[in-house]
């Protein structure tokens, strides 16, 4: 986790700040090295803070939370206050005077963090320049380190094998629930810390976007769509496939064909300097040769303490692929009954990507 700091630090000259402040759980857990119970959760009133400056850098926490982030933080200066005495932002203030950069560019949070404790910080520190750190922090998030790499790598098979393992057990007449039981149950004795969300959807519910389980029966010839949000010391997966209960039909195999070939030829196009904007232009060409329409407005995005991480692949943004980056692919195909959905990560190499789950094959059947 230091390197993430010194990645903050680096951004800290280019950007000419004195402090980045991070208020997010995604960004706070980034700088720190784990993910504070609290702020999951979530709990709303409960605020967290981290900052960092040229030479220092300090962590707020609500005192509940003290001694688990004094044992597991990379911020080692843990500062604690009480939730109904004390404002965590008058701790900030405190910290940056200590610091000595006040008079400084500040970057903060500004589309997360509450707009009283912005007008706080502000009327306590009229001649600190507060700017918005929203795109400073997506940016620096794009390319991965090291560690992180080897996270979201190890949930990624973590999630691929119980994928293959559930659709190898399933049988018609159980249920949805059935089916998320035995996800859980395979994420987490594979090593996963948890589950976040998962999305399972059988026959018309299949074209549901972000549908819960539920007591719904398996029948011959339903389409069963299932994306996996487990996580792994906060780094999520987002990995989707689609099953058939019964005999799938020609269309049926068909369609499948052609979403893992539209993959394919995305994972083929991927390598640094390569913008999102030309894998979006290669994706919808082939999707409509194959006389398919995207069910979504875009082709896939990163990921990491977050679902959805800049690059977004899609029809609006343009960015320059760099290696380090972990891209999630995902065609998904509506036929207005039932949604067909691939999706799997790649990591950028220097040359090309790496896989890092393939659900590319036979359409899973459930018999």
């Amino acid at each position: 986790m230091t390197e993430i700091l010194e990645k903050q630090r680096e951004i800290l000259a280019v950007e000419g700040l004195g402090a980045l402040i991070a208020a997010s759980p995604e960004n706070v857990g980034y700088s720190v090295g784990f993910m504070i119970p609290s702020q999951v959760i979530p709990i709303r009133k409960r605020q967290f803070y981290s900052i960092v400056t040229p030479d220092k850098e300090a962590l707020i926490v609500v005192n509940v939370e003290y001694k688990e982030a004094l044992a597991n933080s990379a911020i080692r200066d843990v500062r604690e206050y009480n939730e109904f005495t004390e404002d965590p932002v008058d701790l900030v203030v405190e910290a940056l005077k200590e610091f000595n950069v006040t008079d400084n560019r500040v970057g903060v949070e500004l589309d997360f963090i509450p707009a009283r404790s912005i007008d706080r910080l502000r009327t306590t520190l009229p001649k600190t320049e507060i700017i918005d750190a929203e795109r400073i922090f997506d940016r620096m998030r794009m390319i991965k380190t090291p560690a992180e790499i080897e996270t979201i790598r190890e949930i990624a098979r973590i999630v691929d094998q119980t994928h293959a393992e559930v659709y190898r057990n399933a049988r018609p007449g159980i249920t949805e629930m059935d089916i998320a039981l035995m996800f859980i149950e395979g994420v987490l004795k594979r090593g996963a810390s948890g589950m976040k969300n998962l999305v399972v959807g059988s026959g018309e519910r299949s074209v549901f976007a972000n549908c819960p389980p539920t007591n719904r029966v398996l029948r011959h010839g339903d389409v069963m769509r299932v994306d996996v949000f487990a996580h792994l010391n906060g780094y999520l997966s987002d990995i989707a496939r689609t099953s058939v209960v019964g005999s799938p039909s020609k269309e049926q195999h068909q369609i499948w064909a052609k979403l893992c070939k539209a993959e394919s030829l995305v994972f083929a196009m991927i390598k640094p300097g390569v913008t999102t904007a030309e894998l979006w232009r290669g994706f919808l060409d082939y999707f409509t040769k194959a006389e398919l329409n995207p069910a979504i407005n875009f082709l896939g995005h990163s990921i990491g303490l977050t679902l959805h991480e800049e690059p977004f692949i899609d029809r609006y943004n343009n960015y320059v692929v760099e290696e380090g980056m972990v891209l999630v692919i995902e065609p998904v195909f509506a036929t207005g009954a039932e949604q067909y959905h691939l999706e799997d990560f790649v990591l950028v190499t220097k040359d090309g990507c790496e896989i890092l789950s393939d659900g590319r094959g036979q359409l899973p059947v459930i018999i």
